[in-house]
């Protein structure tokens, strides 16, 4: 953009494989980001510019989804129940995803 290269995604792809750094000043704000989201930072020209913040559910609950699959792996569950259970809460999972994130 502009001739300045400009990156997108995790903070350990923004900042420690692209080295992009935090502006002077803007230290408290990036300090502040809620943690029940996940970030995608944008870096242009090596200098954090911008940061979205995403409401990602599944990524909360993968230990709830990950004790299920285990206990069907281990032969505790059968499979179909295994399986209702799994796209059950999948299902849960997506339409909680779909609450608007701003009240008003």
């Amino acid at each position: 953009m502009d001739g300045k290269k400009v990156v997108i995604g995790s903070h350990h792809f923004v900042f420690e494989d692209e080295g992009c750094v935090i502006p002077e000043g803007e230290e408290e704000k990036f300090d502040a980001l809620p943690e029940e989201y996940s970030h995608l930072f944008l870096g242009v020209g090596g200098v954090l510019s911008a940061v979205i913040c995403v409401k990602d559910p599944p990524c909360v609950r993968r230990p709830v989804r990950s004790s299920m699959a285990y206990l069907g792996v281990a032969g505790i569950l059968p499979p179909a129940t295994s399986a209702l259970l799994h796209n059950a809460s999948t299902l849960v999972i997506s339409l909680e995803s779909m609450t608007p994130l701003l009240k008003g």
